[in-house]
């Protein structure tokens, strides 16, 4: 199940064609609305068809190492499924994390509290996933990320919903610091994961671009399927890693 989720953005010389007119803005925002008002609805569902476990379960096994891990972007948090994952697995970590809707990060912070995670170590703003940078506070403050700030980034399924799926990608790239990690839970090519995308207006580009992408960004990237042990994950999700060069 794809989410609505947001990020912040940026520039970036290799995606200068990002369309940011306030139509190609407009447009996604309007399907992001549309899918996820209610966040205690989509976070019960999400429990009950079982996904958020398994999704759990694949990260468990995921391999982390290399990195401190302490700058933590869930860019498109939703209710919190990877972010506060990361929390639990690294006590010194710190999060940022981002959602085009409030709702969903007030969600979030209430999972983190039932975690027993302190939220002095989370830090929530508004932001639109084809702006992976500029984000905005509660309060309605501006506020912009800074260049290699993170040495973790964590996605599920959000990119396909920016006006420029490319741009953002590159953008959030640029986001992750020397030697960092991007683990993006992307919308598989199976049968399943083509339907499911439609469904809920997904448009992403295939997956070898988004490999290239990575590439040219001066990053290792690996691919994992996930297994029938993450049933029903593995219906419709694969695993994008990449790993910044440095640090």
């Amino acid at each position: 199940m794809s989410r609505r989720f947001a990020g912040s953005t940026a520039s970036l010389s290799k995606c200068d064609v990002c369309d940011d007119s306030p139509g190609a803005r407009d447009a996604v925002s309007t399907v992001s609305k549309k899918l996820y008002k209610n966040s205690r609805t989509y976070d019960l569902f999400m429990k009950w068809l079982g996904y958020e476990s398994r999704i759990d379960r694949f990260l468990r096994r995921l391999n982390t190492s290399g990195g401190p891990h302490e700058r933590i972007l869930d860019a498109g948090c939703g209710t919190g499924l990877l972010g506060l994952h990361f929390l639990e697995r690294f006590p010194a970590a710190r999060l940022q994390a981002t959602d085009l809707e409030p709702n969903f990060l007030h969600a979030m912070l209430v999972n983190a509290a039932r975690r027993g995670i302190d939220r002095e170590r989370i830090a929530v703003a508004q932001a639109d996933i084809s702006r992976p940078k500029q984000l905005t506070t509660l309060e309605g403050a501006p506020l912009a990320l800074e260049d290699a700030s993170f040495d973790l980034i964590c996605i599920g399924a959000v990119i396909g919903y920016a006006s420029d799926i490319e741009a953002s990608l590159c953008h959030l790239l640029q986001l992750l610091a020397p030697g960092g990690t991007l683990i993006n839970i992307e919308m598989s090519e199976s049968v399943t994961g083509r339907f499911v995308s439609r469904r809920y207006q997904y448009h992403n580009i295939p997956l070898a671009r988004m490999r290239d992408l990575i590439r040219d960004q001066g990053c290792q990237v690996v691919s994992t399927a996930l297994g029938i042990r993450h049933f029903p994950a593995n219906l419709t999700r694969t695993a994008i890693i990449a790993r910044k060069a440095g640090g």
